[in-house]
């Protein structure tokens, strides 16, 4: 029996992102028909470079004052918040690239007070690391990953459980039925995201004359977006599964993945990389030139990967490149199994793992999500203006045609009528048999002859 809400036996109804994810060979047929390549992070274009250095850079971002035992500063932290000191201390000491001497103590006073936070998230996991207790995705993502993630985040959107709608595949291959199964999944459902404010965006969509309205109403964009409704535009316009009350834009550049153990963050990186391919996919189909970050979180682990499209002639493919360990050491490297998993996976690439147990690292991963913040409401903001623009411009003076993204199932079958079976009347029961003795069967009908009709009486 289908689950609840499913149709369809366990060998023919959809799939979701999940259960794609979970599965290699799964993931690679989903990976094949949307175009998704695993590339190196030496692949990320030239264009690209600047914004990714700027988010994944931690170097120098605390001042070294902090940690100068002959400082007024170092003084007052070790008065007012030791704890904070003994972590900047040991942060200090794992990763001196953190703390520079060029910056000054008055310029860095909301990161000092933002810091309290990561103390609390990192005190968090010693508890629970000292509590040999069996901890859910949910009570890391609670007590550690939801304090470092939310207090990061101050001129963007941070959101939890937002669906993401994924994108239809490619044009040009026809799924086989075992791959329909697969290709059927419409939505994931990452843990975190962050998006572009909408009140940032709304001189793309408010006015009469703006890019919104311009694309929604042009007569190519009418005709590409059929009238099924999770097809027309207002749909196409937002990567979320369920667009706002007002038609508008919205744009993420960053997902987030939680598991429960690091047994599972090959699943978490392959259902990152689905909901990213939908982000950049929603990019590519408006002309944005961009890349997207990815964050796989799991037991107190931290992985990112950075994916992009691009685009040649006809040809479309979104890559995806881990991010590497900037130096080789073992704390920092995760190399590849030689031994395939019980999933049939293959060997993991390497990637740089920041282990939150690691006061340096801790620290370093709340860096890189105030990186992401600042580059969602900055950079990034900027390249939408751009890409938007550009596509509004050539789809009304070059004849350009605007191309929908999203996966839509087509529109059901009409059912088709009934016919009506002819009325039988109803014929008596036979009457019971109240005699002990099974019925006989009945005997053939015997026809009576018809006695001569009597002469008429005549009159006397």
């Amino acid at each position: 029996m289908p689950a609840k809400g499913q149709t369809g036996t366990s060998s023919t109804r959809a799939l979701s992102a999940s259960e794609v994810a979970r599965n290699i060979k799964h993931f690679d047929a989903w990976s094949l028909f949307h175009g998704c390549e695993e590339v190196a992070f030496s692949d990320v274009p030239f264009e690209l470079e600047d914004d990714v250095q700027f988010v994944f850079d931690a170097k120098g971002k605390l001042p070294a004052s902090w940690v100068d035992r002959s400082s007024k500063c170092y003084s007052r932290i070790k008065k007012l918040q030791p704890q904070l000191l003994e972590l900047l201390k040991r942060a200090n000491k794992e990763n001196p690239s953190l703390f520079s001497k060029e910056l000054s103590t008055e310029s860095c006073e909301d990161l000092l007070s933002e810091l309290s936070c990561v103390l609390l998230a990192w005190k968090k996991l010693q508890w629970m690391r000292r509590n040999n207790e069996r901890w859910s995705e949910a009570d890391f993502a609670a007590n550690v990953y939801n304090i470092l993630r939310s207090t990061a985040v101050h001129e963007s959107s941070y959101r939890t459980q937002c669906g993401i709608s994924l994108p239809a595949h490619l044009s040009g291959l026809t799924p086989a039925l075992p791959s329909s199964r697969v290709l059927s999944a419409r939505t994931v459902v990452p843990d975190s995201s962050m998006f572009i404010t909408s009140s940032s965006l709304r001189t793309l969509s408010k006015s009469k004359s703006s890019p919104y309205k311009a694309l929604a109403a042009h007569p190519s964009t009418k005709t590409a977006c059929s009238h099924i409704l999770e097809s027309g535009f207002k749909y196409q316009a937002t990567p979320c599964s369920q667009p706002t009350e007002h038609a508008c834009f919205e744009f993420s550049g960053c997902v987030m993945e939680d598991k429960k153990n690091g047994i599972d963050l090959e699943h978490a990186y392959r259902q990152n990389r689905m909901a990213t391919a939908s982000l950049v996919r929603h990019l590519h189909s408006l002309r944005i030139r961009s890349p997207v970050f990815g964050l796989v979180w799991a037991d107190g682990r931290v992985r990112a990967h950075v994916d992009w499209w691009c685009a040649e002639g006809e040809n479309l493919s979104v890559q995806s490149a881990p991010y590497p360990p900037s130096t080789l050491d073992e704390q920092s490297i995760i190399e590849p199994d030689s031994d395939e998993d019980d999933h049939g996976s293959i060997p993991a690439p390497i990637f740089h793992e920041w282990n939150l147990e690691r006061p340096g690292d801790i620290i370093s991963t709340y860096l890189v999500l105030r990186n992401i913040d600042a580059w969602t409401s900055g950079r990034f903001r900027q390249r939408v203006q751009e890409g938007v623009e550009a596509l509004v411009h050539a789809v009304t003076h070059d004849n350009a045609k605007y191309k929908p993204w999203k996966r839509v199932d087509p529109p059901p079958p009409a059912a088709k009528p009934v016919k009506s079976r002819p009325r039988v009347e109803n014929t008596p029961p036979p009457p019971p048999n109240n005699t002990g003795f099974p019925t006989p069967p009945p005997g053939p009908k015997r026809k009576v002859p018809k006695l001569p009709r009597p002469p008429f009486a005549q009159k006397n």
